[in-house]
Formats: structure tokens, sequence, C-alpha cells
């Protein structure tokens, strides 16, 4: 959300020379912030947990799920005795 601002709304408010910086929204302020979102955020982000367990991790198959037809033979209740 705040790369779509900067990209929007508040470059070209700074390259016309239309950003004001007393306005409390939309001013030299909220584009510093968002600024520095956009570079903190992916510093701190743990990317190897997210490799590991978005982009390499085996995913659930999409559709429909597969019927089976009655209960399998490991599915027997043990007696204990």
């Amino acid at each position: 959300m705040e790369a779509i601002w900067v990209l929007a709304l508040g470059l070209p408010l700074l390259l016309s020379g239309a950003l004001d910086s007393n306005v409390s929204f939309g001013g030299t302020e909220t584009l510093v912030n968002c600024l520095l979102g956009i570079v903190l955020v992916p510093l701190v982000v743990p990317w190897g947990y997210v490799f590991k367990h978005y982009l390499k991790a085996p995913g659930a198959r999409w559709g429909k799920k597969q019927a089976t037809s009655g209960p399998l033979p490991s599915d027997k209740p043990k007696i204990v005795t």
C-alpha cells in the first residue's frame, strides 16, 4: 500500500512541487514515512523462513478430494487386553 501511495501520489506531487510540508496527510512527512517503510520492511522480513515455508514447501492439491470406498485396512480398531 505504501508503494502504491508513493508511486501514485507522493512522487508526482514531489516532482511537480505541489507537495506541501504543512499538510498532515499527503505531505512530505507522509512521503518520508512511506519511503522508510518501503526500505525497512524488506530488511526485517525473515527471508529464510519465507522461502522455506511458502516457496519451497510442497503445497496441498487443489480440487476435489478423492473419495475412498470404505475404511482402509490400517483403520481397523486395535483391541487392547
